[in-house]
C-alpha cells in the first residue's frame, strides 16, 4: 500500500513539476515576446519623431497668420497678432514668436490666451523673440490659437512702418491690416506695398513687388491677404507714415 502512495506522490510531483516548467517557459516566451515588441515600437516611434523633427523643426504645423498694426495719433500704437497652428511633437509648453522691431523704446505685451514673458531676448539675425507659455501642456495633434498684442510708444518716431511675416512651412492664410485712424484727407490716395523676398538671402537684398494695396479712405487702412504664401519667402506690407501733428511728415520708403 504504501508504495502505492510513494508512486502516486511521485507520479503527482513529475507532473506537477513539468506543469510548472511549461507555466515557466509560456511566461518567458510571453515576455521575450513583449520586450521584443517594446523594443520595435520604440524604434518605430523614435523614427516617426525624427521624421517629425525634418518636416516640422518647430515642433508645430502653421495653419494661418494675422497681424495688424492700429494708431489713433502716430505716435503710440498696438501690434497685434493671431496665430492658429497645430502641433506636430509628442508635447509643447509654450511658444516662441519672433518679431523685427526698429523703433527705440521697449514693447509691452499682453496675451489673451498665454502667458507672456516679460522681457524679449535677442536673436543673432537681428530679431527680438518672446516666448509665450501655454497655460498647460498641448499634445500631438492639439491645436492652439496663439495671440498676444504690443503696446509701443513712438513718440520719437523711430520705427519703420512695415509688417513682416516669415513663412518657413506651407500654411492656408497670411494676413496684414494697417489701422491709421489719424491719417488725413491728403493721404487718401496712398498706397502700400506687398512684397516677398527668400528667407536665407541676405538682409540687403530688395523685395520682389507683390502687389500695390490702396487705403481704404472709409475705414482709414490697408489690408492684404495672401492666401497659400510661398515656403521659404518672408512677406512684409510697407507704407508711408502719415502726417503727425507737432512732427515733420515722414519720408518715403
Amino acid at each position: 500500500m504504501w508504495g502505492w502512495i510513494t508512486g502516486f506522490v511521485g507520479i503527482t510531483g513529475a507532473s506537477v513539476l513539468s506543469v510548472v516548467k511549461e507555466s515557466w517557459a509560456a511566461h518567458l516566451s510571453v515576455s521575450v515576446a513583449i520586450v521584443c515588441l517594446l523594443v520595435v515600437t520604440g524604434k518605430v516611434l523614435w523614427i516617426l519623431h525624427k521624421a517629425q523633427q525634418r518636416h516640422y523643426p518647430k515642433g508645430y504645423l502653421p495653419i494661418s497668420a494675422i497681424a495688424r498694426f492700429s494708431t489713433l495719433d502716430g505716435k503710440f500704437f498696438k501690434y497685434e497678432a493671431v496665430r492658429h497652428i497645430q502641433i506636430k511633437t509628442a508635447w509643447m509648453k509654450g511658444f516662441d514668436h519672433k518679431f523685427f522691431w526698429t523703433g527705440s523704446n521697449q514693447p509691452r505685451i499682453v496675451s489673451s490666451l498665454q502667458i507672456p514673458e516679460p522681457t524679449f531676448s535677442d536673436e543673432p539675425d537681428g530679431y527680438k523673440k518672446v516666448e509665450l507659455k501655454f497655460k498647460a501642456p498641448k499634445f500631438y495633434n492639439d491645436t492652439e490659437v496663439i495671440h498676444f498684442e504690443m503696446s509701443i510708444d513712438d513718440s520719437d518716431q523711430k520705427s519703420s512702418p512695415f509688417l513682416s511675416f516669415d513663412v518657413n512651412n506651407p500654411m492656408q492664410l497670411l494676413e496684414f491690416r494697417v489701422d491709421l485712424i489719424h491719417a488725413n484727407k491728403a493721404y487718401m490716395k496712398n498706397s502700400a506695398r506687398l512684397e516677398r523676398r527668400l528667407i536665407k538671402v541676405n538682409q540687403s537684398h530688395p523685395y520682389e513687388r507683390c502687389e500695390i494695396i490702396p487705403f481704404d479712405g472709409m475705414t482709414k487702412s490697408y489690408r492684404a491677404v495672401v492666401i497659400d504664401p510661398s515656403p521659404g519667402y518672408s512677406y512684409r506690407l510697407i507704407w508711408e507714415k502719415p502726417a503727425v501733428q507737432g512732427v515733420p511728415k515722414a519720408k518715403k520708403s
